[in-house]
């Protein structure tokens, strides 16, 4: 695969061993490269350096190590031509080894294998028909003679993607497949094309998923999830907005990126499945405004000054041409409806897909990520809001964090023996710890001892009885208190630390959380303990246990019992507005209901926020 067009000037970064080239014309970075070539690299730390896992290996071509590849790599690696992909920037020709551990390709759920067929109101009607001959007298265009084969009336309205085939509708002398919506005609193929297929799209702010659904049945056919390219640009959504703000050229690379990380995972998923383009007529989407709009090419102006609007708010129905997607050309996106800027139709879809919208007792939704997304209700009353955690819940900051992907530790346990049990995903050495594993071990080693409520991680010296047991795992790292979780050589490809700025990384994300949650539940004048269904949404959310979330207080203290996970509830959510109408307009309902509460103009919030600091 071949991109962009050689010039006197232009140089090539081929990629190995898939032999994918990309054609530049001035210095560019590793992960754009690669992604302009159809292949995903993992920055775990978010392109910060200060992992080292994203270790690619430079076959031909000058680029000499720096800072960052000093301080991870040894002497021979760097000799023979290793370096770390997020530091590396190209200037001229060069072949590069991507190893398969640093590709960016990891599932993420979207529900469960089964639910209702289409649901009490299918989106998507579909359609057979044999289309009569053309005649003098009667019909003669290919969507006259449509109409008339499906004893429609009323035409239904069209685009130049969705007639695509009908140009060629007297070489098809056999029975035609017809998708239609509420909007119109979504696709018209010669022979039998089943109920085909939609598509359930979530972009997070620093992880993207796709989940290819069968309308037929709404089963997950595949799905896969990547890192959010545009993490290249910028961790959190504040410095993606800088970026397009400050950039001539800032708005279309946000946009390119997602398209085409998106365009990436949507094509492996097809060929995983055995899919053609044409047979996905449908999608839904669900996103932050910021992504959102980010994704639709919008600028991204007034989301970064007050009173920080979006540029809609009410439910989006696009084409895929639109947005850059390869299925259909001419299928339907359906993109949820937002409730203020920073609350958007990722957190709407989330409360449909758990059923938050429909519950009248005090609870609360808690969608855990870059962009925290809080709901709380009681009766029919429902708050919104959004708290700035931070990547730190997806590994992202943390010395040795990473996505749950393969090589990622997700489990955390400290035996009385001084031993640190850990399950790994996948049948590999652990290589870092992603967002459930770090809540696990924080909230285990406030138990033992080793952290104290303010979050300091004590020396040997200090270390109570029931921590004695772990003293030789306390060190230091980079100037700072360490713990080791995995040894390398032992169960781990590499020392897995967790380190003092780690702890404050992820103290920071919680203590964000919590006020947030905090502060909602004051403005319907309840106590937080009050709260009897608390549902926590998030990629990695089915993976938490209880009683760690409650240790480290990142929810309010209630009852294990009015805990529950949700996992990834806004995908689940676009995957069921694929399948129906209802879904929909609860969605619509629900966004127009909700009042949104402004933290960063709220008097309580640096107060509620100190005070949720402790564990």
């Amino acid at each position: 695969m071949v991109s962009g067009t050689v010039s006197a000037h232009s140089f090539t970064v081929r990629f190995l061993p898939d032999d994918r080239v990309h054609t530049a014309t001035g210095p560019v970075d590793l992960y754009l490269a690669a992604a302009a070539a159809g292949i995903l690299v993992e920055q775990p730390c978010g392109a910060q350096g200060t992992c080292g896992r994203c270790r690619v290996r430079v076959l031909d071509g000058e680029v000499p190590p720096g800072e960052e590849d000093r301080l991870h790599l040894t002497p021979p690696e760097l000799a023979g031509g290793w370096r770390l992909g997020c530091k590396l920037t190209f200037t001229g020709h060069a072949t590069v080894e991507v190893p398969s551990v640093v590709r960016s390709l990891a599932g993420k759920s979207f529900g469960p294998e089964r639910v209702a067929g289409g649901g009490r109101d299918p989106v998507v009607q579909v359609h057979r028909a044999v289309l009569p001959p053309s005649k003098a007298e009667g019909p003669v265009s290919g969507d006259d003679r449509l109409w008339a084969a499906l004893g429609k009336s009323t035409r239904p309205q069209t685009t130049p993607a969705s007639l695509a085939d009908l140009g060629g509708v007297e070489a098809q002398r056999g029975p035609w497949t017809v998708w239609l919506d509420k909007n119109g005609l979504l696709a018209a193929s010669p022979g039998d094309g089943g109920d085909g297929y939609g598509l359930a799209v979530d972009i997070g702010t620093t992880s993207l998923a796709v989940g290819l659904i069968a309308l037929a049945d709404g089963g997950v056919v595949a799905s896969a999830s990547c890192l959010n390219p545009q993490v290249a640009l910028g961790a959190d959504v504040i410095a993606r907005i800088k970026h397009a703000s400050e950039s001539p050229d800032g708005g279309a690379n946000l946009a390119r990126l997602v398209r085409e990380g998106l365009a990436f995972l949507i094509r492996n998923l097809l060929v995983e499945a055995g899919c053609q383009e044409r047979d996905v007529v449908l999608a839904a989407a669900a996103g932050n405004p910021t992504m959102l709009q980010a994704w639709a090419g919008v600028r991204l102006t007034s989301l970064g000054t007050a009173p920080y609007a979006a540029a809609w708010s009410v439910e989006q129905h696009w084409r895929a041409a639109d947005v850059g997607l390869p299925i259909h050309q001419g299928a339907s996106v359906y993109v949820f409806p937002m409730i203020r800027s920073h609350v958007g139709g990722d957190a709407v879809a989330a409360a449909v897909a758990s059923d938050f919208d429909l519950g009248q007792a005090p609870r609360l939704l808690v969608d855990l990520g870059t962009n925290c997304e809080v709901m709380v209700g009681c009766g029919d009353r429902v708050v919104a809001t959004s708290a700035a955690a931070g990547p730190a819940f997806e590994g992202v900051s943390i010395r040795c964090g990473m996505r749950a992907a393969p090589g990622a530790i997700d489990v955390v346990s400290l035996e009385p023996s001084g031993d640190v049990r850990i399950h790994v995903v996948g049948d590999r050495p652990a290589a870092g710890l992603c967002g459930s594993a770090l809540i696990d071990l924080v909230a285990e080693m406030l138990r033992v001892g080793l952290l104290d409520p303010s979050g300091y991680l004590r020396k040997p010296h200090e270390l109570p009885a029931s921590a004695q047991a772990f003293a030789g795992r306390l060190m230091e790292c980079d100037g700072q208190a360490a713990f080791l979780v995995a040894a390398s050589g032992e169960a781990a490809a590499r020392d897995v630390l967790l380190t003092a700025r780690d702890v404050r990384e992820l103290q920071l994300a919680k203590g964000s959380t919590l006020a947030a949650i905090t502060i909602a539940c004051r403005s319907l004048g309840l106590d937080p303990a009050d709260l009897e269904e608390v549902s926590v949404a998030g990629a990695f959310g089915n993976f938490l246990r209880k009683a760690s979330v409650i240790r480290m207080r990142l929810v309010p203290v209630v009852d294990a019992e009015r805990i529950r996970f949700v996992g990834n509830a806004a995908g689940v959510g676009a995957r069921l507005a694929l399948l129906d109408r209802g879904v929909r307009a609860r969605a619509a309902a629900l966004a127009l209901r909700a009042e949104y509460l402004d933290l960063a103009t709220h008097r309580d919030y640096q107060d509620t926020f100190m005070r949720t600091l402790s564990f």
